[in-house]
């Protein structure tokens, strides 16, 4: 037995192939690789704030989102989840999945009042801080 670090095509080829003669077996379809959307939000002809969302398997994933800290409170949040979230109905999503950390002060009550409930909460993950995950059903 030998393992090495090798190229990423090399990997990407052998999973692809694998992978997708398993899930041919339980006949279901694979998506690959995600569709991504992006989205921005203007407030007097400037960015306030902007979100990328990825979708895959029928479930959506918002890999980023910020409003700029002048532009909060002011509703600006909730309409940019909401485009998002009707995006993601557009696409077939049967959810949406999500991640913010402790430093993020407001996020965590953000999203819970948007309908998002907490799934995970895990200390110390990335740059010191205690990230946690949730999950809003579409």
């Amino acid at each position: 037995m030998k393992i090495s670090l090798t190229n990423s095509k090399e990997v990407y080829e052998f999973l692809n192939k694998e992978w997708n003669s398993f899930f041919n077996s339980k006949k279901v379809k694979r998506q690959t690789k995600p569709q991504y959307y992006f989205f921005k939000i203007e407030e007097n002809n400037k960015i306030a704030g902007a979100s990328v969302l990825s979708v895959k398997s029928n479930i959506g994933t918002i890999e980023d989102i910020l409003i700029k800290k002048d532009c909060r409170e002011k509703g600006i949040g909730k309409e940019l989840l909401k485009s998002i979230e009707n995006k993601a109905r557009e696409e077939n999503c049967r959810k949406i999945l999500l991640k913010t950390s402790n430093i993020h002060t407001e996020a965590k009550s953000f999203y819970l009042s948007n309908g998002y409930k907490q799934i995970a909460a895990l200390p110390n993950l990335w740059y010191n801080s205690d990230w946690y995950f949730f999950v809003k059903e579409l």
